[in-house]
């Protein structure tokens, strides 16, 4: 697992777009390989054998493909910017799939022709869902169906797949693969075109319980984003300090901000002083981001903090500081 961002590539990219293109494409998968809770057979489709899971070594290597765009687009971004204007949803998952749909159309970088995106399925008047990607694959001759998401997810008591949840809980990695298997891979033929072969992109990070002991799961690639989260946050050590991360921030962090320009909800602090749930980013003297913090507050923590002027950090939480090297 990767708790330590200072070094990730996507950081090198000035310009913010750029850079969340890069993360899109360089960053690590979540899984390795399908759980076990996934390994059954549904409507004919085995997902350990019909659903590949792209490895890191596959990202990685486009990810050098593509390196020279990616500094050209740094340096003349117009291009990207007006493609990510055409965006109407404000959701992280949907921006991610717009992302790399810019990638996927740079046909001169990558084996991929894009056929089409976000292809509905209809059943006479009822939607049953969108094919993310429909792809002819030029090296095989082979068409494609991708299925891409973008989790953060936080995991608790076993660490199972059933057990990490989305920061509202209503979501969890098991539910969201039960149903790109089940639902969303559920289609053979669309737009004239057989499907014969599937991948599912799952990408994003993974929360461990601070203060405890880290064991990684069987299905995660060990390469996988990480972080800790918890009901407190400690206060920062010495050097460092805390920011409130914006929404857009959970794909990756702004690394650009001066002083005069960083917003309201941005701004570094010693020692949290509001209390809502959230991402909180650990930031070095260099103003680096050397730990990714997501804070869940359940009703006890409201009556605590109700009879208190400042957060006290939970002792479990402040171990995370003996659990990883950074000081």
């Amino acid at each position: 697992m990767n708790f330590f961002d200072t070094d990730q590539p996507w950081l090198l990219f000035k310009h913010p777009i750029v850079r969340e293109l890069a993360f899109s494409i360089a960053s690590p998968p979540l899984l390795a390989h399908w759980p076990e809770s996934l390994a059954f057979t549904t409507n004919h489709l085995t997902p350990a054998q019909d659903i590949e899971l792209p490895e890191d070594s596959f990202w990685q290597q486009h990810f050098v493909n593509y390196l020279p765009r990616l500094q050209q687009l740094d340096a003349h971004p117009l291009a990207l910017e007006q493609h990510m204007l055409t965006l109407r949803n404000t959701r992280l998952g949907i921006r991610f799939e717009h992302l790399l749909a810019f990638w996927l159309q740079d046909s001169a970088y990558h084996p991929f022709t894009l056929l089409g995106q976000g292809i509905k399925r209809m059943e006479g008047q009822r939607t049953l869902g969108e094919i993310d990607f429909l792809i002819l694959n030029q090296d095989t001759q082979k068409i494609e169906h991708w299925e891409v998401a973008i989790k953060f997810y936080l995991g608790e008591d076993s660490l199972q797949a059933e057990h990490w949840l989305g920061p509202n809980r209503r979501d969890s990695l098991d539910r969201k693969l039960k149903h790109l298997c089940q639902q969303q891979f559920n289609v053979s033929h669309t737009n004239d075109h057989t499907i014969n072969w599937r991948r599912a992109i799952v990408k994003g990070r993974l929360f461990y319980p601070a203060g405890t002991t880290v064991h990684c799961p069987e299905w995660s690639t060990p390469q996988h984003l990480s972080g800790f989260w918890g009901y407190t946050i400690p206060p920062a050590p010495a050097g460092f300090k805390w920011r409130y991360a914006s929404r857009q921030e959970w794909m990756v962090e702004n690394t650009h901000f001066s002083s005069s320009e960083m917003p309201q909800n941005a701004k570094s602090i010693h020692y949290p002083v509001y209390w809502r749930n959230g991402l909180y980013l650990l930031l070095n003297a260099e103003n680096k981001v050397v730990l990714y913090f997501m804070l869940r507050i359940t009703d006890k923590s409201h009556k605590y903090l109700n009879n208190h002027n400042t957060l006290k950090p939970n002792p479990n939480v402040a171990d995370i500081f003996n659990q990883i090297s950074i000081i």
